[in-house]
């Protein structure tokens, strides 16, 4: 009978134990997914900042050739750029 009961004991700690880790893995899980939230809400504006550059670099880019094409051809007016 007291091999039973130390039995019992023992599966009683362990159940604690383990009640007590999923409480503490539950809190981690919660600060976790909130960190992954604002993550992703990060990378949606730094994709919506990275695209709005691109477009500038290619109107940039494609104003820099005008001109470029302007000097070479000396078509260029004062009044073009």
């Amino acid at each position: 009978m007291e091999k039973l009961m130390g039995q019992l004991k023992r599966s009683e700690k362990a159940r604690t134990d383990t009640e007590q880790k999923m409480l503490v893995l539950k809190e981690e899980l919660g600060g976790l997914k909130e960190t992954a939230t604002k993550s992703a809400n990060t990378v949606k504006e730094l994709s919506a900042q990275l695209h709005d550059y691109k477009g500038k670099l290619q109107a940039t880019d494609q104003t820099l050739a005008e001109i470029k094409v302007c000097f070479v051809v000396s078509k260029c007016s004062d009044t073009n750029f």
